[in-house]
């Protein structure tokens, strides 16, 4: 089943760390998705699997450091 879903913040990354932000996003997404239902293979539905605190946590990991707390637009 899929669903629309709002955006979900992370956290705040400087520009120069954006590149290594996005590869453990897509590494993240890419090693804990689901890619044998193309219906459920985005990441909102691996986010819901891991919970918003596990994939952030991982993608972290992946990073090398922490995302800085979110700032107003």
């Amino acid at each position: 089943k899929t669903y629309p879903n709002v955006s979900l913040e992370l956290g705040y990354v400087p520009l120069d760390k954006t590149l290594a932000a996005a590869e453990g996003v897509v590494t993240t997404q890419r090693d804990f998705g689901n890619r044998s239902d193309r219906k459920n293979a985005r990441t909102r539905y691996t986010i819901q699997r891991m919970t918003l605190d596990g994939f952030r946590t991982e993608v972290e990991k992946r990073m090398g450091f922490k995302f800085e707390p979110t700032r107003p637009f």
